[in-house]
């Protein structure tokens, strides 16, 4: 009789070990609480875009017209012959002032073989700049908006006849960083 006692006490133990093992590991879980935030959404608006005036007829000529409305002929003997040149102007509505925005220019657009290129940009009471360089400016807020100037370089191939126009563009892109 007391070998019997010996050993219902060591099977009363391996059971209980046991059942401590295999309920000890159960799943553990966390709440995880995200912010979204909102911001307006950015617009640009073409106020004007960029008038050379009146450039030389038949003359293989580049010229830069900045963010003042200056013209110059960079090459070539072509010169600004008469009339009111103005830089292009955009406004730029959207997004809070703390946050930061990119400009850039780009897909380029031939017309009548005038070839437009490397637009400058002064955005709000900055300075001219490539508009390459404008990676990280303040938003302009939803109300009044932040003008944006532009200057560019057109390359005439010297096909242009007496009283004709071309109308080269160019994409400007405005985006949160």
């Amino acid at each position: 009789m007391r070998t019997f006692n010996t050993l219902l006490t060591v099977s009363v133990v391996s059971l209980s070990v046991l059942a401590s093992t295999a309920y000890a590991a159960g799943p553990a879980t966390a709440t995880v609480t995200n912010t979204v935030g909102f911001a307006a959404p950015l617009s640009i608006t073409n106020v004007v875009g960029a008038n050379f005036g009146k450039l030389t007829a038949g003359s293989i000529s580049t010229y830069k017209i900045d963010t003042t409305g200056a013209v110059t002929t960079t090459t070539g003997t072509g010169v600004k012959e008469f009339g009111t040149a103005t830089a292009a102007s955009l406004k730029i509505v959207g997004g809070a002032a703390t946050q930061a925005i990119s400009i850039s220019a780009g897909t380029y657009t031939a017309s009548s073989g005038v070839t437009p290129s490397a637009a400058t940009c002064k955005y709000g009471a900055g300075t001219e700049v490539a508009c390459t360089t404008l990676t990280s400016v303040a938003a302009p807020g939803v109300s009044p908006g932040t003008a944006l100037l532009m200057g560019l370089t057109v390359a005439a191939d010297g096909t242009q006849l007496d009283n004709s126009s071309a109308s080269p563009s160019f994409v400007i892109t405005v985006a949160y960083n």
